[in-house]
């Protein structure tokens, strides 16, 4: 853009005016006005094509590539896009004119220090007509403007007015946009904190569960510490979905965990069985060591397996908190009844 406007330039002075006038010289002497030129390739910039291939161009290029020229000097300026309404059109008895995509037009505003945005055009039999085109500025409902003064490039969708519709079009849904976006937060806030309240809670009843509540069960009378042990037991058994009863398919089931849990070893379900039968059906109480071999049994069953999901580590973590039955049930199956 320098080397097309600027390089050659013989004036003396760096005036404003001086510049617009060799912009409309330059674009007088390798373009050509056309209101429908053809259609600009997606891959081109549409100035360097406007001036260097297809030679001719609309007043949306030819504005742009003024924009573009003043930049390139140092002159602040804009592309302005709306609709031309000259001093000789026709107008109604309230002054009113009626304006149609024929009167669609394009020029340059420049910025004057101490002045602010005045109107310019180098379009081709619109130079003169400035006092038509500030009254254009004067009516921004009818104006789009490009006000980015430190962007030297202008892409087609600014050239073609697409990015300025798109642009209201935006600024109308913004506040809508803004407004779900607020609600959505604030209620993941909300969900969040209600989140954190239960999980709180939850960690705290399992602590007074496993803390406070494990030692008043160690002070229970032996024989309800290991009835409530049993319930435990088969509870988790039923949380892993392994349908178990003391003295029920005792072989199969000690068969299925070993398979299961690697850290339960072959016959050690069994040997649980029996304990637990030892006590309830031949009354015996059992000793600290056969205590502690079904509190390690159940450890284990408390315990994840690789593969776990998420859901199967919750009810695991959280079992504890369910009640169980300790009361002493009818049997239909036992060891005995087996043998």
């Amino acid at each position: 853009m320098q080397e097309v406007f600027w390089e050659e330039d013989p004036s003396e002075t760096d005036g404003i005016y001086s510049a617009l006038g060799r912009i409309r010289k330059v674009l007088e002497s390798r373009v050509t006005y056309s209101e429908n030129p053809g259609a600009i390739p997606e891959d081109e910039d549409p100035v360097f094509w406007f001036l260097d291939e297809s030679k001719e161009g609309n007043a949306m290029l030819y504005a742009s590539t003024a924009v573009e020229a003043l930049r390139a000097k140092g002159i602040p300026a804009r592309y302005v896009e709306g609709y031309f309404l000259s001093e000789s059109a026709p107008t109604g008895e309230k002054g009113q004119a009626e304006l149609t995509g024929n009167d669609a037009h394009a020029w340059v505003e420049i910025y004057f220090d101490g002045i602010g945005w005045l109107p310019a055009d180098v379009t081709p039999g619109y130079y003169y007509n400035v006092a038509s085109l500030q009254k254009m500025v004067g009516s921004p409902d009818s104006v789009q403007k490009n006000v980015v003064l430190e962007n030297n490039s202008l892409s087609a969708e600014q050239i073609t007015g697409v990015e300025n519709r798109k642009s209201k079009a935006g600024e109308a849904v913004l506040p809508v946009l803004r407004s779900v976006s607020l609600f959505l937060l604030g209620l993941l806030g909300v969900l969040l904190i209600l989140l954190t309240l239960l999980v709180i809670a939850a960690e705290a009843a399992r602590i007074i569960c496993l803390g406070p509540a494990a030692k008043k069960q160690q002070k229970e009378r032996p024989g309800r510490r290991i009835r409530r042990t049993e319930a435990r037991i088969y509870q988790y058994l039923c949380q892993w979905g392994i349908d178990a009863g003391l003295g029920w398919e005792t072989a199969a089931t000690d068969a299925e965990l070993a398979r299961r849990f690697p850290a339960v070893e072959p016959g050690e379900y069994t040997r649980v069985c029996h304990l637990i039968e030892k006590h309830i059906y031949g009354e015996i109480l059992l000793s600290p060591y056969e205590e502690r071999t079904l509190n390690y049994f159940l450890e284990k069953l408390t315990e994840p397996v690789p593969g776990c999901s998420w859901k199967m580590r919750l009810k695991l973590r959280y079992a504890c908190l369910r009640r169980v039955n300790t009361k002493k049930k009818k049997r239909k199956h036992s060891a005995f009844q087996q043998k």
